[in-house]
């Protein structure tokens, strides 16, 4: 099956004997398995019980595609900092706006290189995955959005020193 854009149809030999899956909307999207980005398609011609999830290296409907994330996606971005803003401190958000575009971008943190304070702030230096951009995240959003890769920098740099116990621990006391 090959899926089709409105202007890539209209350009296509009619004769040809394969089907043609002509996207009519973008109505949502989703992350599916490994983090890959999927939409919610309906196709032209079908019902709404025929719409789809697709992921998006399968698709050639970059319209539409952009059409849906201009309408949804400051939406989505909005919403996200609200949730945030909503458990603490607005202050946050200047360093955090690098994070939202890259995660907007659909880029997914990778690693916690380092931390600092930031303006009385805990902020954790985050590289992401498939970039070899770094940024500032503050310690509440890291909290939320990478909670794994915190406890792994906290793991790698946990400190464990033996400390033997005073003398008069190693035994039970002698009783007169």
């Amino acid at each position: 099956k090959k899926r089709m854009d409105r202007t890539e149809r209209e350009s296509t030999d009619e004769s040809s004997d394969e089907t043609e899956y002509v996207v009519e909307k973008v109505i949502d999207k989703r992350y599916g398995k490994n983090k890959r980005i999927e939409y919610l398609l309906k196709w032209r011609g079908y019902g709404q019980e025929e719409n789809t999830w697709e992921p998006l290296e399968n698709l050639d409907c970059k319209d539409l595609i952009n059409e849906y994330e201009s309408r949804h996606g400051a939406k989505s971005q909005t919403k996200r900092r609200r949730n945030l803003k909503s458990t603490g401190e607005e202050e946050d958000d200047d360093i955090d706006n690098n994070c939202m575009a890259m995660i907007e971008k659909k880029y997914s943190p990778e690693l916690v290189i380092g931390m600092t304070d930031y303006g009385g702030q805990l902020a954790y230096l985050v590289k992401w995955e498939g970039s070899s951009y770094a940024t500032l995240m503050s310690s509440k959003l890291a909290r939320f959005e990478c909670p794994n890769l915190l406890i792994d920098f906290y793991e790698k740099r946990a400190s464990w020193s033996q400390l033997t116990p005073p003398p008069e621990q190693h035994g039970m006391e002698k009783e007169d």
